[in-house]
């Protein structure tokens, strides 16, 4: 194996740059760290010049995955994780709108960013607003995480917050059948949403959009 001439190396990272003089140490501070990647210098001075470089790198590549996690796309109706949003409010307010004309759902996030929802394939509108719904709880869970109080999420139909309110407190009472003995359509969506807002609506509110009679417990989906 040919013999390195580095003398000291950039621990580079999503969050910090460092010069160090040891390989073994440069890879203890980028190990299963974002962006984490070791450059070795045959000199101190040519390290510290090479740190400006590396800086615009980890700038240009932190914009890209931003804007990737700001393009929420399914393939199914499970949101993609939000960890990446800082909470620096104490009440957030949601507010979601339902896309149509083949346009994709959206979720502004008052002081943060505009989500894009692409709802499945062939969704129905009952179905479309329920995984408008889901994604809208699991950004408000993870504000939530960041420390935020309360979490209002406005404009979401109120057939959203029928089954999760009526609806599928009494399905689940009824081993997940309706009054009909009958499957609820979406079923393993339906769950995935109750259990999830089940366990953070102590901090959230539901605002319905516009209101709607409901003649069964079917109905919503």
């Amino acid at each position: 194996m040919a013999k390195s001439h580095c003398t000291c190396y950039l621990a580079v990272t999503a969050k910090k740059i460092e010069i160090v003089n040891s390989y073994d140490e440069a890879k203890k501070l980028t190990h299963k760290k974002k962006g984490g990647k070791i450059k070795g210098f045959s000199t101190h001075q040519e390290a510290k010049d090479a740190i400006s470089k590396y800086k615009k790198e980890v700038t240009r590549q932190s914009k890209k995955l931003k804007q990737k996690r700001n393009n929420y796309e399914f393939s199914s109706p499970w949101v993609q994780d939000c960890s990446h949003y800082l909470v620096e409010a104490k009440s957030i307010t949601l507010i979601c709108k339902l896309g149509t004309g083949g346009h994709g759902s959206a979720i502004k996030s008052l002081g943060f960013d505009t989500h894009i929802i692409e709802t499945s394939k062939g969704a129905t509108p009952a179905l479309m607003n329920l995984e408008l719904g889901y994604a809208a709880l699991k950004l408000a869970d993870n504000h939530i995480k960041q420390g935020a109080d309360t979490v209002e999420i406005i404009g979401l139909n109120v057939s959203v917050g029928n089954t999760l309110n009526n609806f599928a407190p009494n399905w689940k009472a009824n081993n997940w059948l309706n009054s009909a003995g009958k499957t609820p359509a979406n079923l393993e969506l339906v769950q995935s949403v109750f259990e999830l807002y089940e366990r953070i609506k102590g901090k959230v509110t539901l605002g319905a959009k516009q209101a709607v009679k409901a003649n069964t417990d079917d109905l919503p989906f």
